[in-house]
C-alpha cells in the first residue's frame, strides 16, 4: 500500500511539475466578434486559462458588410489561419487583438475634360477625354481645373447638373 501511494503521489507531482497553464487574452473591437470554445468575445476582452502547447481554434465572425482589419499577437501583426478561423498554439501567455471594420462603399467617378484645357485628379492630367476612377465612401476628392492660356472654364457639372 505504501509503494502504491508513493507512486501515485510521485506521478501526481511529476505530471503537475510539467504541466503549465497560460493566459490567453482575446480582445475584440469594431463590428464583429470571435468565438473561442463556447464563449463569444465582442467589443472587449476575455481571458482564458489554457494548457501550454494547446492549439486553440478561434472562429472569426465579422458583422454584415464588415471584415477583419487586423489581427495582432502580443502587439505584432499576424495573418489569420483562414478567413473565418484562426488557430493559435499556446506557448506562453498570449494576447490576441482582433480589429474589425466596415467594408467601404465604392463609387465610380468619371471626369470628362473637353475644350481647351485639362482637369487634374490624383496627379493625372485629363485632356479632351474621359477617365474613370473608383473612390470610396469617406475619400476626399480634389479636382483641379486648368484652362489653357487665354481660355476660361465654361462650366462644371456634377451628375449632369451645373454647379
Amino acid at each position: 500500500m505504501k509503494k502504491f501511494l508513493f507512486f501515485t503521489l510521485l506521478s501526481f507531482f511529476c505530471l503537475n511539475a510539467f504541466s503549465q497553464t497560460c493566459k490567453l487574452t482575446i480582445s475584440v473591437s469594431g463590428p464583429g466578434n470571435v468565438k473561442y470554445f463556447i464563449t463569444y468575445v465582442k467589443n472587449g476582452s476575455t481571458t482564458f486559462d489554457v494548457d501550454y502547447g494547446r492549439t486553440c481554434k478561434i472562429w472569426i465572425n465579422p458583422s454584415d458588410n464588415c471584415r477583419l482589419k487586423s489581427l495582432k499577437r502580443n502587439g505584432q501583426e499576424i495573418s489569420p489561419t483562414s478567413s473565418n478561423l484562426h488557430e493559435e498554439t499556446i506557448l506562453g501567455n498570449t494576447n490576441l487583438d482582433f480589429v474589425f471594420e466596415q467594408i467601404p462603399t465604392s463609387f465610380s467617378l468619371s471626369i470628362k475634360s473637353s475644350g481647351d484645357g485639362s482637369a487634374t485628379y490624383n496627379g493625372e492630367s485629363i485632356r479632351k477625354s474621359t477617365q474613370k476612377y473608383t473612390v470610396y465612401e469617406g475619400d476626399a476628392i480634389s479636382i483641379k481645373f486648368n484652362p489653357d492660356d487665354g481660355n476660361r472654364i465654361k462650366s462644371v457639372k456634377e451628375n449632369a447638373v451645373l454647379v
